[in-house]
């Protein structure tokens, strides 16, 4: 997905559509998107909703229960992120170049971004200066070939220490009940056998890095 040269198939179409407004939600609220909420956001049948996620579900890029939720796992929220990176590029590209509106810009880009490889993004985001921010002002994740190791999603057991992020899905877990939670911010002090110190909201905690691997963070 994302990845190919030419036009994307319907299909591909839709699970691009799916997992962005997915990763939009998760970040709007914090938590497990409801299929009710991802209906309303896509104005689609929650039957539509729950058929779809069970083919993304197949496809390893979410994690969904029944009357829980859907989150995200690592190759998921990846191929989301890809998504809005181009539709964020491409939203700077229409303003600056051509003079877009910002709502105009927004749907051209909305038809666009499932249309661009991967080098094409790369090429828009030289043609604009690498930008970091769209016309809206949302931060854009990095262009790869330009990109820091603070500007990548990465999972928490990838931190080195004395790198600090914040935790921005997790995967496998109840929202409600997990530690650190969404928004949190971490450090990590150190890793010893498996287990790695974390700075977490200025609480010292220990955690497994088999545990680590379910919590996505944002390097600051």
């Amino acid at each position: 997905m994302g990845h190919r040269l030419g036009h994307p198939s319907l299909d591909e179409y839709k699970l691009q559509e799916y997992l962005e407004t997915i990763l939009y939600l998760l970040h709007k609220d914090g938590g497990p998107v409801k299929t009710g909420s991802i209906a309303s956001e896509m104005g689609v049948s929650q039957p539509s909703v729950t058929e779809m996620l069970q083919r993304l579900s197949s496809k390893g890029l979410i994690e969904y229960t029944p009357y829980h939720g859907v989150s995200l796992t690592p190759t998921g929220m990846k191929e989301a992120t890809l998504v809005k990176r181009k539709h964020q590029v491409l939203e700077c590209f229409l303003v600056e170049l051509f003079g877009y509106s910002l709502g105009d810009a927004h749907e051209e880009a909305c038809l666009l971004e499932h249309s661009i490889s991967d080098r094409m993004l790369e090429n828009l985001c030289t043609l604009t200066g690498h930008p970091k921010v769209c016309p809206d002002g949302n931060p854009i994740p990095s262009c790869s070939r330009h990109s820091s190791e603070e500007d990548r999603t990465v999972l928490l057991s990838e931190l080195k220490c004395g790198e600090r992020a914040r935790v921005v899905a997790l995967f496998g877990m109840d929202y409600k009940k997990a530690a650190p939670r969404v928004k949190s911010e971490v450090e990590l002090l150190e890793r010893e056998a498996g287990v790695l110190s974390l700075l977490c909201n200025d609480v010292k905690v220990k955690m497994d890095e088999r545990h680590a691997d379910r919590f996505i963070v944002q390097k600051i």
